[in-house]
């Protein structure tokens, strides 16, 4: 028995890796499942950001307009704006 020792030795040190890779794997799956969230909470923060750059460049445009229809001045910085 005792010359086959080295071969039980490396069956039961997988058998624990293999485990510990399963304990792991639960906390693997949820990293992953949080950094997904992230990254879409990030994607829905740029669409957000992006829609409403484009909303302050219509407003903008949109004033612009008016102004040059009724001839209103546009609020300045010196106005507080």
């Amino acid at each position: 028995m005792y010359r086959y020792w080295p071969y039980y030795q490396m069956q039961r040190d997988a058998r624990e890796t293999i485990q510990k890779l399963v304990n792991l794997q639960p906390r693997v799956e949820l990293l992953e499942v949080k950094s997904a969230q992230k990254e879409e909470a990030l994607n829905n923060f740029n669409k957000v950001t992006i829609l409403q750059d484009n909303a302050l460049d219509r407003l903008n445009e949109r004033l612009k307009v008016l102004e040059k229809q009724e001839n209103i001045p546009l609020p300045s910085s010196e106005d507080g704006y």
